[in-house]
């Protein structure tokens, strides 16, 4: 009976470790649970890490773009501004020209005058030379007549 009192403690021993192991096991398990829960969250953690990253590089291109797109409208503005330029060189050009024409406007009216004048210069001169012939010979009969 002793014996059998000995076994039946030592079953229920048994029983007792196999309890307190299958607890410790069931408290691994559960350990393990948390590690991976905690690896879930750090995961999570550096995901939106990555997301911040990635929306602060966005923003950065943004930036960059906007920029560009100054310089663009710069750059259009400059051409325009070498444009205005252009048409003003342009203007001035014309009004230059336009100036030439009417020289040579004023040219050609001189010149279209200028042989009626040598005409009439020519005209008068051999009038005056008539003249001075006529006065010696005027002049030459009164000698001859005193």
């Amino acid at each position: 009976l002793l014996l059998l009192l000995l076994l039946l403690l030592l079953l229920l021993l048994l029983l007792l470790l196999l309890l307190l192991l299958l607890l410790l096991l069931l408290l691994q398990l559960l350990l393990l649970q948390l590690l991976l829960l905690l690896l879930q969250l750090l995961l999570l953690q550096l995901l939106l890490l990555l997301l911040l990253l990635l929306l602060l590089l966005l923003l950065l291109l943004l930036l960059l773009l906007l920029l560009l797109l100054l310089l663009l409208l710069l750059l259009l503005l400059l051409q325009l501004l070498l444009l205005l330029l252009l048409l003003l060189l342009l203007l001035l050009l014309l009004l230059l020209l336009l100036q030439l024409l009417l020289l040579l406007l004023l040219l050609l009216l001189q010149l279209l005058l200028l042989p009626t004048h040598t005409h009439t210069h020519t005209h008068t001169q051999s009038r005056i030379v008539q003249d001075n012939q006529a006065i010696c010979i005027h002049n030459k009969l009164s000698k001859k007549l005193l």
